[in-house]
């Protein structure tokens, strides 16, 4: 099973990368003309891994993103070794919270991550689902849950630091409202966008937030701006599906391989996960 999970990350760390760095090289060389950079070839390099932001500060997620895909079977081997330890439920979440809260300090998104896996695993919007089976209260529930949601957030009575303890709650109500409401039935346009997603993900900093601005926002409307952000990103995959096509961007050798590329990119990111747990500590220490 942990196997299988290994080789389908390094695969997608591959799909990844391959439209990370088609984005990088439109993007970086336009952001550096129109920014007048000074860089060194390290920071292009640490730009190019995904490790840092200089160019556009915005990918810091990028990292974050990589991390979380590499900690993956960890996390998942963890919950499976928690579950087997605990036979007592309560025991079982609060290990989890205690893990939550140590490692929040230092590194703020695995926390979130676990919160997501952990609804996912034992289906707990499927049981929360179950318990509300009326479709009308469902709906009134699901509105009065978002607007708390909402509010705890937007009021800062829920901080950014641990409003993963909030996310699940938001992503319930989104999700219910959608499927419980009938104008609310946008899966099969959602589904499309989806193929377009990673690249909107990628290039909406860039023009919200380095160059290029008079262009995106010359229609003004939200929905406009939407609109040709979303014919950037199809252009985008268009030209990454014709290079896919051409030169064959396949991951072969990344499959044959996955699991040494996995120890070296996890050795990787677990010397960095210990020197920033160290550096956080250390001075409750001394």
């Amino acid at each position: 099973m942990i196997n299988y999970i290994i080789n389908y990350i390094i695969n997608h760390l591959w799909s990844f990368y391959t439209r990370y760095w088609l984005v990088f090289l439109i993007f970086i060389p336009l952001n550096i003309y129109f920014q007048v950079w000074y860089y060194t070839l390290l920071d292009l390099f640490l730009v190019f891994s995904g490790y840092k932001s200089y160019y556009n500060l915005k990918w810091w997620y990028v990292w974050e993103y990589i991390r979380m895909l590499i900690f993956f079977p960890v996390i998942y081997s963890l919950l499976l070794y928690l579950e087997k330890t605990f036979s007592k439920k309560i025991f079982y979440y609060l290990s989890l919270i205690i893990i939550c809260i140590i490692v929040r300090k230092f590194a703020p998104y695995p926390p979130v991550f676990l919160i997501g896996i952990l609804f996912a695993k034992h289906h707990l919007f499927e049981k929360l689902d179950s318990i509300i089976s009326n479709q009308m209260f469902s709906i009134i529930f699901s509105f009065i849950l978002l607007s708390i949601v909402l509010f705890l957030r937007s009021a800062e009575i829920v901080h950014m630091n641990s409003d993963f303890v909030i996310i699940p709650f938001f992503i319930y109500s989104i999700i219910n409202l959608k499927h419980k409401c009938n104008f609310f039935n946008i899966s099969n346009l959602l589904i499309k966008l989806n193929k377009y997603s990673i690249y909107m993900w990628l290039i909406h900093t860039f023009f919200a937030k380095y160059y290029l601005q008079q262009f995106i926002l010359l229609p003004k409307y939200t929905i406009l701006i939407f609109i040709l952000s979303l014919i950037s990103s199809i252009l985008i995959d268009k030209l990454y599906t014709y290079i896919q096509c051409k030169y064959t961007l396949n991951s072969n050798f990344i499959s044959k391989y996955y699991y040494q590329i996995y120890l070296i990119f996890s050795f990787i990111l677990w010397i960095n996960f210990i020197v920033l747990f160290i550096q956080s500590y250390t001075k409750y220490l001394i």
